[in-house]
């Protein structure tokens, strides 16, 4: 999620000799050869170092901020405000050591009693907790931009909306250096209620349904380049803004011949397959085309046949009150084409290994897919879903966009089903000049991922858009007993008060962070990072008024992770719960020297 800069140029090369590395001199050749040909990915091989990382806070409270020879070093915090300084430092210095997450454990426990020994009242720890939410909030850490419910994310398998995308999966996205569509892995999904505003970018090609902050993708003015920017930034410009609907495909040709594709698509389009009768069961397949009408197109479907040595009869028969030719062919015939299908049951669908051709294959199969059912050039219209699914996809595999307009049946002589109208956008960008405030109650969601991009859909429009990252803190909200009977420290020295005689202050503690994180910024937009997670056992202080707030940035932005022991043989204290994935089983931790 690095921007144009200079850190940003040296990361990129950095990144490129690291990856080979990995899969040079640290994985054996069998690993690398499956890496590289696409049978499973590795995540993360731009970092020479581990993924989320769980780090002690009680070990900086004793030693302070150090460590590197030569480097400055901090004394161990003797105040509350110079604490979480050294948190906000430590994280954002670790965070060059590792992939994924930082992580500290029972915050509230170890920072807690710094409030009585400092001697503040309320709204001493409250600001002290607004300094520290701010710079854990400042443009580095972007925050949670997220989509609608209904918008769907472009997978190698064709669309998924938010509850069939997990970690793990890969997802098309957006190179902003080059303009061109890759596969990445989801790093995590983020995915909760909201109720509140949302911005909606629209125009006739366009309709994106985005939260307060999420980064929109769009073009410099009098430039090439495209940048992410903040949808608050974007309503200052003056000028409708540039935004891409499609982007180059770099994948090479499929081992698939040119004519393979045209006839495939000619059936597809025009094609059937016979059901079983009574005597026979051969599911021949034909093709319908006008000799008389489409000349050309019939010729075309002629020749490639022989150029397959495909055998076949022809007649002229009857098709929605005109006179076609049915081209059927043979029952050995018929089976090459099943083996091309997968299947003998339909040929009304589109194989999954179409969905991976290049930008020049995919622009051969939909020009031969037009002369079939298509007008105009550029709108094919299908009752099918899948079908207009697949073909969505092998739009944005050519390097083009996409609408969808549905309509009903116009003939139920015909057909009863709704009628989707899908038109092809042969340009690569879109200006939006109408950007409006909505009321939005709903799912809002994003997955993650390394370009900081997805490829989505929302009815029936293509766009692209920015994505998110996070950082996380686990809250106790009562002395941990990992830490209840240990001194607390105080400028990394043992005091003669144990965490277990400060739990009034905690609540303070607590009470103060989630007000903060419901007030928000300057512009009152919420607070999203560290994400708290809370612990959740038997005897959970639900009654605490001290703790409402926690429910209600739950209620209100879904601020919380949950970490649920109520059913479980395990505590807290076994286990350091400290994001959405980090577990760190203390039974299972070795010292590997």
């Amino acid at each position: 999620n690095m921007a144009f800069s200079l850190q940003g140029l040296n990361h990129y090369g950095v990144s490129y000799i690291i990856k080979k590395y990995w899969l040079n001199k640290i994985y054996p050749p069998e690993i690398r050869e499956a890496h590289d040909s696409g049978d499973f990915h590795i995540h993360n091989l731009d970092t020479l170092g581990p993924y989320c990382v769980g780090w002690d806070l009680y070990d900086l409270l004793i030693k302070g901020f150090g460590g590197v020879p030569g480097k400055v070093e901090s004394k161990p915090a003797k105040h509350f405000r110079a604490a979480l300084g050294q948190v906000v430092n430590f994280m954002y210095t670790l965070q060059g050591e590792a992939a994924g997450a930082i992580s500290f454990s029972n915050f509230d426990t170890l920072l807690a009693p710094f409030i009585r020994y400092d001697n503040l009242n309320y709204q001493q720890v409250k600001q002290a907790l607004q300094e520290f939410l701010f710079n854990m909030a400042i443009p580095t850490r972007v925050g949670f931009q997220c989509v609608s419910e209904d918008t769907e994310i472009l997978t190698p398998e064709g669309w998924k909306r938010h509850d069939e995308i997990k970690e793990g999966d890969i997802i098309k996205t957006f190179n902003l250096k080059t303009g061109e569509i890759e596969d990445k892995k989801v790093e995590f999904v983020f995915k909760r209620k909201y109720k509140g505003i949302m911005y909606r970018l629209r125009n006739r090609i366009q309709d994106q349904l985005i939260s307060p902050e999420h980064r929109v993708l769009r073009r410099k003015f009098n430039t090439q380049n495209y940048v992410l920017q903040p949808i608050e930034e974007v309503l200052k410009l003056k000028s409708p803004i540039i935004v891409p609907i499609a982007g180059k495909n770099p994948r090479p040709d499929y081992p698939i011949s040119d004519e393979q594709i045209k006839l495939m698509a000619w059936i597809i389009s025009e094609g059937s397959v016979e059901r079983p009768g009574k005597y026979r069961c051969c599911h021949r397949v034909s093709i319908y085309q006008s000799k008389i009408k489409n000349r050309k197109n019939y010729d075309e479907i002629i020749n490639l046949l022989k150029h397959f040595n495909l055998a076949y009869t022809n007649h002229p028969t009857t098709s929605l009150g005109e006179e076609v030719q049915q081209i059927r062919l043979n029952a050995e015939s018929s089976k090459k084409i099943h083996r091309w299908f997968g299947t003998k049951e339909n040929v009304h669908f589109i194989p999954e290994y179409l969905l991976n051709l290049s930008e020049r294959q995919s622009r051969l199969f939909l020009e031969t897919y037009l002369k079939g059912d298509g007008k105009e050039g550029c709108k094919i219209t299908t009752s099918d879903l899948n079908l207009l699914n697949d073909l969505q996809t092998i739009i944005v595999n050519a390097g083009w966009g996409f609408t969808v307009r549905k309509q009903k049946a116009t003939n139920p002589r015909i057909s009863k089903s709704d009628i989707y109208i899908l038109r092809i956008i042969r340009h690569p960008e879109t200006y939006i000049s109408k950007i409006e405030k909505v009321n939005y109650e709903g799912i809002i969601w994003c997955p993650h991922t390394e370009n900081g991009t997805i490829i989505a859909r929302r009815k029936g429009k293509v766009f692209i858009t920015g994505n998110c990252p996070f950082t996380n803190i686990t809250l106790d909200l009562k002395p941990s007993p990992v830490f209840a009977k240990m001194p607390v420290i105080i400028g990394g020295k043992p005091q003669d008060k144990t965490y277990s005689e400060f739990e009034e202050e905690m609540k303070i503690f607590n009470k103060a962070l989630y007000e903060v994180y419901m007030e928000g910024d300057a512009k009152g937009r919420p607070f999203h990072f560290p994400i708290p997670t809370i612990n959740i056992t038997k005897d959970f202080p639900w009654d605490e008024p001290a703790f409402d707030g926690i429910f209600e940035a739950s209620a209100k932005y879904g601020t919380n992770y949950f970490a649920n022991y109520i059913n479980s043989e395990m505590k807290p204290e076994d286990v350091r719960s400290m994001c959405c994935r980090l577990r760190l089983n203390l039974t299972e931790l070795y010292n590997r020297g």
